[in-house]
């Protein structure tokens, strides 16, 4: 393929996304007005792809193009698209909350709402679980480090008893271990 063949297929791909986006309607108030907060218009825009479009990723600036009624795309360092970004993940939790669906993201690709559960548990959950799983190894060397230097108080000493009996990193790293076997299948 040469350049001006790649050059006609991005404009292509680029004037089905600009249609996709030219179609959503975002939720309006009588006087014509954007009826909701940005997070609750991303989360509205998601789910309706989630509908007409379901496994299509949009960018943030197509994002931003489809919630404000832009008439074109802007760029990707936009202050549309900036905002589009820093309201993400409230919207997800809007997403979650108000339609039931969970979210995914490709920084290449985009943002979409889940196809499915299953989906929602493999690609949402599984990197909460990471970060809780790193969260119980920071607390485990910590307290390991506190211990080795045996100059705790009876009081801290208890505090360490229970955090132990909590924190179970090798039980979430066996979690983790199975989840990659599903998310490989």
């Amino acid at each position: 393929m040469n350049k001006t063949q790649s050059k006609v297929r991005g404009t292509k791909n680029k004037s089905a996304v600009e249609s996709i986006l030219r179609a959503y309607r975002p939720p309006m108030t009588e006087d014509g007005s954007l009826s909701a907060g940005k997070p609750y218009l991303i989360a509205h825009f998601l789910h309706w792809a989630y509908m007409n479009h379901p496994g299509k990723p949009f960018l943030h600036q197509e994002v931003a193009m489809a919630i404000g009624r832009l008439a074109t795309v802007p760029g990707k360092d936009s202050h549309e698209a900036k905002a589009i970004r820093s309201s993400m993940n409230r919207a997800k939790q809007i997403l979650l909350s108000e339609y039931g669906l969970g979210s995914t993201c490709d920084p290449k690709l985009g943002h979409r709402a889940c196809t499915s559960s299953e989906e929602t548990v493999l690609r949402d959950l599984t990197p909460r679980i990471r970060r809780h799983h790193h969260s119980e190894q920071r607390i485990h060397d910590i307290i390991n480090r506190a211990v080795k230097q045996n100059e705790l108080s009876a009081a801290s000493q208890t505090l360490v008893k229970r955090v132990r009996q909590i924190i179970k990193p090798e039980l979430t790293g066996d979690i983790l271990k199975e989840n990659a076997k599903l998310l490989m299948s």
